[in-house]
């Protein structure tokens, strides 16, 4: 399966992400079952700089994702 991650900007500077490589996952993984962490960074100030991480599907919902990512820190793990 191939996750594409979109990073997107309200204001001024754009954030910045490392490129991900291939992470392996075996499909019997049980349910919170840590992927990665996404680490971010803009160069913005103040609340301008605030960072936060939503798991969207192509269509523009969450629904029947099999990933949960936290909204603060960026953890990605499993929740099917």
């Amino acid at each position: 399966m191939q996750v594409v991650i979109n990073i997107a900007d309200d204001n001024d500077q754009t954030p910045v992400c490392p490129v991900l490589e291939e992470i392996p996952l075996d499909i019997s993984s049980p349910v919170g079952t840590p992927v990665t962490q996404l680490t971010v960074s803009d160069a913005d100030i103040g609340v301008n700089a605030d960072i936060e991480f939503v798991s969207v599907l192509e269509g523009g919902n969450s629904e029947g994702t099999i990933f949960e990512i936290n909204p603060l820190t960026g953890n990605i793990r499993t929740i099917v």
